[in-house]
């Protein structure tokens, strides 16, 4: 006799196996088994004894493993104990095989509480099989789709929706009470939302992110990177505001890089043949809908590669947005020529990773001239060094203005060697230092041929406070080659 100790079961689940099948002869036989059950109540038997019986039938001949499962809804609550019997003879032959025996007995109750605030439940039946009732811990997958309100309107909407937009995401992140926990108020919402309806105009596909966040260790700031990382986007910070910023080609510097703002003797160069690492493709692994949301890999440029530079990106469930992201990583690694290693000032503070960026190469003399301005009349620029132009080329002087861009016009000499006459006028007022500002107007000037020559990538960045040490690759619009493959 078995006691079960249960104050709330209102029912029994009793498992009989025979591990051998029920059979003689190829002749099929069955065994029947009686359970009787008894309430117990203060550890002390009470009230009638009850019955219940369960048949396990042999098939066809077979000598595999039969199971039988028996479900009693007890006529009580709480406290049971219980008896099996088997009560079928077969007789005692040599080849009879019907040996049963009781494997395991659960009691259990029906929940009447089937909804929970911000909880996903997923119930689970499982046939009660040796494997199964074996196994030490569970693990099941499924496929769901989280609902989330959205604020593309500006406002909270009134009820939830399944997205997977990233903006809805990240607003859910940001208020989350356990991951975020901020307010909405701490989000660009409008620009985020824009950028979203940006990125998948542009690459002509839903671009979006679908992945289950199982690290409790994870912060904040590598949830947001992690969604980033595969939107295309950077995530960043300004005035205690979260925005997502989209890589695509463009050609306007954010900052200009010259020995008015950079360390003394800091700045390396080189340049690279070949792939780096010697790897001949890239791969990545995502999650296809189609085929029960398995795992599927994407070798590029095909499937012969052998040293592949692994992505590991998550959240990706549809091929285009698989194959976008592998072609950018491909590109990037057949037309990174050249680098750039420097340590910064102050402004550094106002760039990061992705950035671009205008460096003047201070390896090695100046190709025409770099400093700043010290002085402006109307169109004519008076500046910190020599800059003396030959009249058959073709230059451009590139301005570091006050609203963190970098203006690029068409000048030619002026009276003397320090001075030079613009074809138009700066779209931002410059900076002067006689004016009593820290930092003044820098410029960089060079031939219009070789204009985007010192445009940079920034791949990283570290330090800050005044100086940072900054990291980039040569800016090239061959990394952005297939953004366009599905349009």
């Amino acid at each position: 006799m078995v006691c079960v100790d249960f104050a709330k079961a209102t029912g029994i689940l009793l498992n009989f196996v025979a591990p051998n099948g029920i059979t003689r002869c190829s002749e099929d036989k069955h065994v029947e088994v009686t359970v009787e059950y008894q309430q117990v109540v203060n550890g002390s038997a009470t009230g009638p004894i009850y019955s219940e019986t369960v048949m396990l039938h042999g098939i066809d001949g077979s000598r595999s493993q039969i199971a039988k499962t028996l479900r009693i809804d007890m006529p009580f609550t709480g406290t049971f104990r219980f008896r099996a019997k088997r009560i079928t003879d077969n007789g005692d032959h040599a080849d009879l095989s019907d040996d049963t025996k009781f494997y395991l007995a659960y009691a259990f109750y029906e929940s009447d509480k089937l909804i929970y605030d911000d909880v996903t439940l997923a119930r689970v039946r499982t046939v009660a099989t040796q494997q199964a009732t074996g196994a030490q811990s569970r693990e099941f997958n499924l496929i769901a789709h989280r609902k989330l309100y959205s604020f593309q309107s500006g406002e909270k909407s009134v009820d939830r929706m399944a997205t997977s937009n990233f903006a809805d995401i990240v607003c859910a992140m940001t208020t989350d009470e356990k991951i975020g926990r901020r307010d909405i108020n701490t989000l660009d919402v409008v620009s985020l939302y824009a950028v979203a309806d940006e990125i998948n105009t542009y690459f002509g596909v839903p671009i979006e992110f679908n992945y289950t966040f199982d690290d409790a260790k994870m912060s904040y700031e590598e949830a947001l990177a992690t969604v980033a990382n595969a939107v295309f986007c950077d995530a960043r910070r300004e005035s205690n505001q979260v925005f997502f910023v989209f890589e695509q080609p463009r050609d306007i510097p954010t900052l200009l890089f010259n020995h008015r703002n950079k360390k003394p003797e800091s700045e390396k160069r080189s340049v690279s043949f070949g792939v780096n690492k010697d790897f001949d493709g890239v791969k990545i692994k995502w999650h296809n809908p189609a085929d029960s949301w398995s795992e599927t890999e994407i070798k590029l440029p095909n499937d012969n590669v052998i040293n592949a530079k692994s992505l590991e990106i998550s959240g990706i469930t549809n091929e285009a947005q698989a194959k976008l992201l592998a072609y950018r990583a491909l590109n990037k690694l057949k037309h990174k020529k050249r680098s750039v290693e420097f340590s910064a000032y102050h402004e550094a503070d106002l760039v990061t990773r992705n950035d671009l960026i205008l460096v003047a190469d201070d390896t090695r003399p100046m190709l025409v001239s770099s400093g700043s301005v010290i002085e402006q009349y109307g169109l004519y620029l008076t500046l910190s060094q020599p800059c003396v132009l030959d009249e058959n080329e073709t230059y451009v002087i590139h301005l570091q203005l006050p609203n963190s861009q970098v203006d690029v016009i068409q000048l030619s000499q002026g009276s003397h060697e320090r001075e030079v006459l613009l074809a138009r006028a700066p779209t931002s007022q410059l900076v002067f230092e006689y004016e009593g500002n820290i930092s003044c107007s820098t410029y960089l000037v060079t031939t219009d041929t070789h204009s985007k020559r010192d445009l940079f990538l920034i791949t990283e960045k570290s330090g800050g406070g005044g100086e940072s040490s900054i990291t980039a690759i040569n800016y090239t619009d061959q990394y952005y080659l297939n953004d366009k493959d599905y349009v």
